[in-house]
């Protein structure tokens, strides 16, 4: 095969950008700019994703095939269209991110929650703030609750700061020159991704979740050799579980990057409630397998063979396009294609085995059955690790649970789970009409005060 040419980024209107043919197909391009979830806090949990809304309201609901989408570190306008489809579209884009239709606020924030009511909740969806809490990377557990205090001014500027042209990059899957393109920008610097913070005194570690899904979710170092076990994990419980077994029917390992230096890698498999205790083991069994180095050469030649599928097509120039804009935004060094191949083809037996001890060390798994103190996880925190604040209140119902308050602090629960937020702590309260508040913590645990259940002692 003729080794195709490395993709070079050149610049368009001061924006990295990298660009390659598209062979027998329409042309396909992406804006994509360093900003996500992971950045927003916990009061303006949203506003990325409104923004992405915003910027694309003007192209309502005609012909042209595009999409936006905001994950925890990116965010991204893609299109397929002709040339002059491309143009309009990226042109439009950044000529909404500069002027954002404001008037449209309210109606998209109301199509936000109503489309975050529809999609339901990913196997995974818990993991991030149990690890992170409710901050940072743990925020994709969360609701979008900046949704509902956002004002115009600090979504505009929210645009202003974030979406500029040092913080973006774009990618051009067409062999045709694009006329009149014009991506003006606001200035700004690029951005670092957030630094990632962690709530789990020990890994590995495990927490009960009701359900039909057990999930693995680690951090390992990003490298070919994360993405081939995660091929050979994949492949792995398919087999195992599914296959010969008969355990589960739906299996899946999964590869993110997060940042520049690490990736989530998460593992799922789903079963009927008789079978989930028989799935939950075999996890661990295929995990165990893998940390001894007891794989053939032939699930590696297999393996390797499935990370690299895709750098044998005719058009694998146009289709790394995205993860090279990516890369290049979260300071990950990007290679070419022969350099990538040559990385996978070197991944070794005892390479997987060092891959797996990373994935066991740092993982956090959901079980819908029983625990995993037998496999050596310990259990993550149930309750809040804050020391408890001053006198209990009375509470006007004998059997609820007694509320702690002080200068400090809120507490509810007792000797064996209590909860405790300290203001000093907390990222958002949620208020209600009768007065009730649920306060959040930023170790990602949660209260609910009810003031008219409770009397001041001194009333006694």
């Amino acid at each position: 095969m003729t080794e195709q040419n490395p993709v070079e980024p050149v610049e368009i209107n001061g924006i990295p950008t990298f660009i390659a043919p598209r062979i027998g197909a329409r042309g396909a391009a992406g804006l994509v700019f360093r900003v996500g979830r992971a950045d927003e806090t916990f009061a303006t949990a949203g506003i990325t994703h409104l923004v992405e809304h915003l910027a694309l309201h003007h192209h309502g609901v005609g012909e042209l095939h595009f999409n936006g989408a905001t994950g925890d570190v990116v965010t991204s306008f893609v299109v397929e269209g002709d040339t002059s489809e491309l143009v309009e579209y990226l042109n439009g884009v950044c000529s909404s991110l500069r002027d954002l239709p404001m008037e449209r606020m309210a109606v998209e924030c109301e199509i936000l929650r109503t489309e975050a009511r529809g999609r339901g909740q990913a196997p995974a969806a818990s993991l991030p703030i149990y690890r992170y809490g409710a901050q940072g990377y743990g925020l994709s557990s969360d609701d979008e609750f900046g949704l509902n205090r956002l004002d115009a001014q600090t979504v505009r500027d929210w645009a202003q700061t974030h979406f500029t042209r040092g913080n973006a990059a774009l990618w051009l899957a067409t062999d045709e020159p694009l006329e009149g393109l014009d991506l003006t920008l606001p200035d700004g610097p690029r951005l670092p991704c957030p630094a990632a913070t962690n709530e789990l005194p020990k890994t590995p570690a495990w927490f009960f979740q009701p359900g039909n899904y057990v999930v693995i979710d680690s951090v390992v170092e990003r490298s070919s050799t994360a993405n081939v076990f995660t091929q050979l994990l994949s492949r792995a419980l398919f087999t195992e579980l599914r296959q010969q077994a008969g355990i589960s029917y739906n299996t899946q390992a999964d590869y993110y990057p997060r940042d520049g230096h690490y990736a989530r890698l998460t593992a799922w498999a789903d079963g009927p409630p008789e079978k989930l205790g028989a799935a939950v083991g075999g996890m661990i069994d295929v995990l165990a397998r893998l940390q001894r180095a007891t794989v053939t050469e032939a699930e590696l030649d297999n393996a390797r063979r499935r990370t690299m599928h895709h750098l044998d097509d005719p058009e694998a120039n146009s289709r790394l396009l995205p993860s090279l804009a990516v890369n290049l935004l979260l300071g990950y060094p990007n290679q070419t294609l022969a350099e990538l191949r040559r990385d996978v083809e070197a991944v070794t037996v005892d390479d997987i085995r060092q891959i797996a001890e990373q994935f066991h060390s740092t993982a956090l798994t959901q079980t819908p059955v029983g625990n995993l103190d037998w496999a050596g996880f310990t259990q993550a925190p149930q309750s809040s690790s804050r020391q408890p604040f001053g006198q209990p209140v009375v509470s006007k119902e004998p059997e609820a649970p007694a509320l702690i308050l002080s200068s400090e602090g809120l507490g509810v629960g007792d000797e064996a789970k209590q909860i405790n937020v300290a203001f000093a702590d907390v990222v958002g309260v949620l208020c209600f009409p009768d007065g009730a508040r649920t306060m959040f913590g930023r170790d990602g645990f949660s209260l609910r005060v009810e003031p008219t259940d409770a009397r001041s002692p001194a009333a006694d």
